[in-house]
């Protein structure tokens, strides 16, 4: 069960993440112990501080680096390209968006500003799917719950054409894991990923939040995460009845 990671910063000298290709592998063993199947490799991209085609450029030369060690390495994990997208006032109507996308899953991670988000931010995540086509995964999304209150916040953001993702340490860590399993216990998180940042600090730790998952919560729980991350990995899109 939940063999993907959809939120990372495995690959080196791109961002604030692995520093070192020796690293970067070193946190892929640590994943695939943990039985993860699947790697989105999703490096900060802010268009205050890169240009896209820069911020692609760089990606594209980590990723071929880290894929020649890879190679070396049996039953390694599927690596597909991504990025966390910091938004932005008008990210529907850039050029390069769909570059930065999950894969080509149609799915793109976002970085909310933690701040009270306003009417035309959320008209902006719609415009996203409604011009682009392309789904926003609000990324960490439990990292605005103190801004932007749990209920009312929740019940607004799952009338839209988003997808939640919530970062395994809010399972895991004690003071927070009541309020994630409320949360999933009424689908209101979909996806789960480690935003792991190195080998030994902000560690990969998705394999004890599957542990805690499995062993607290019910079948229907596992399912709907299960159902959540084959439609992002098939590009399926969810909001089409």
């Amino acid at each position: 069960m939940l063999s993907v990671d959809f939120h990372t910063h495995i690959l080196s000298g791109i961002d604030d993440g692995s520093p070192s290709l020796d690293e970067s592998l070193e946190m892929i063993y640590q994943l695939m112990e943990q039985g993860i199947k699947t790697i989105f490799l999703t490096p900060h991209f802010n268009p205050q501080k890169n240009f896209p085609d820069v911020f692609l450029a760089e990606r594209t030369a980590a990723l071929q680096a880290l894929m020649e060690k890879l190679n070396q390495l049996r039953n390694a994990p599927q690596l597909l390209a991504g990025a966390e997208v910091y938004f932005s006032p008008g990210m529907s109507r850039w050029e390069k968006l769909a570059d930065l996308a999950l894969g080509n899953t149609g799915y793109i991670l976002i970085e909310m500003p933690d701040c009270r988000w306003s009417d035309r931010m959320l008209r902006e995540l719609e415009l996203i799917y409604l011009e682009r086509k392309l789904i926003p995964v609000i990324a960490h999304v439990e990292r605005y719950l103190s801004t932007n209150g749990t209920r009312t916040f929740f019940d607004e953001l799952l009338d839209m054409p988003v997808l939640l993702q919530v970062n395994a340490s809010f399972i895991n860590e004690k003071r927070t894991r009541r309020q994630a399993y409320k949360l999933l216990k009424t689908s209101s998180v979909h996806l789960i990923g480690s935003d792991c940042h190195g080998a030994s600090w902000r560690v990969p730790n998705i394999g004890q939040a599957r542990k805690l998952i499995t062993e607290d919560l019910t079948q229907d729980v596992i399912a709907h995460l299960l159902d959540m991350e084959n439609a992002v990995l098939n590009g399926c899109n969810i909001f089409v009845k």
